[in-house]
């Protein structure tokens, strides 16, 4: 008798199971209204946020890291909802 699921079929399906509701409850905070009308993370914060994102990114590209170009878009989002929220 075999197993139809391999070992790295487990890790992926645990992962998206565990990773799902953690997603959704980080941008339910991120996008949600607050008190005031806005989410949690102030522009000062989500500049900060982009910019360790965005040097990270750098730095992975600079080792040879594929797929870095996921985080400056996640940086230059960060960047964008700071300044439309201090508008």
């Amino acid at each position: 008798m075999s197993a139809w699921l391999t070992g790295e079929m487990v890790v992926v399906i645990l992962s998206f199971v565990a990773g799902l509701p953690v997603g959704l409850v980080g941008l339910s905070l991120l996008f949600g209204k607050a008190k005031r009308g806005n989410g949690i993370f102030s522009p000062l914060i989500l500049y900060v946020i982009g910019s360790l994102i965005a040097l990270a990114s750098v730095v992975g590209a600079y080792n040879g890291q594929p797929k870095t170009g996921f985080g400056v878009l996640v940086a230059f989002g960060c960047f964008v909802l700071a300044r439309k929220r201090s508008n």
